[in-house]
């Protein structure tokens, strides 16, 4: 089982990065536009989220379409913070299921996730079924 920093040094090293000397709760990446946070939480969970600009929020609805289930547990999740009302995209997962890549794959995954929400534009709801 992987700890909280063990877990930071090893992303760092895949993404050629320095390692900071002290890792703090809450680590920044930039990758490429988007700032990606990582922390523990809840305890024993890697958890990253990034906080997309999107054009037109108002359409929580439509944005919400992209939360569809999946099965993959990385899968980025798109929610609106209680105090600011703001977007936020973020992912989670076990450290205790951690491998060499599953912390890239994560990352990974939420960037993609926001580059999609930027770049898309914006999709009609689904369709009610009768």
């Amino acid at each position: 089982m992987y700890s909280f920093e063990q877990a930071i040094t090893q992303l760092f090293q895949q993404l050629s990065l320095s390692i900071p000397d002290t890792i703090e709760p809450v680590i920044g990446v930039k990758v490429g536009e988007f700032a990606c946070h990582i922390t523990e939480h809840p305890v024993g969970q890697i958890l990253m989220f990034t906080l997309p600009s999107l054009d037109n929020n108002d359409e929580k609805e439509t944005l919400l379409s992209h939360n569809i289930f999946s099965q993959d547990i990385l899968k980025p999740i798109l929610s609106w913070d209680e105090v600011g009302g703001h977007p936020v995209l973020w992912n989670r997962q076990p450290l205790n299921s951690l491998d060499n890549n599953s912390l890239y794959t994560q990352l990974e995954m939420l960037v993609q996730g926001a580059e999609r929400l930027q770049t898309s534009s914006l999709i009609s709801p689904p369709r009610s079924f009768s």
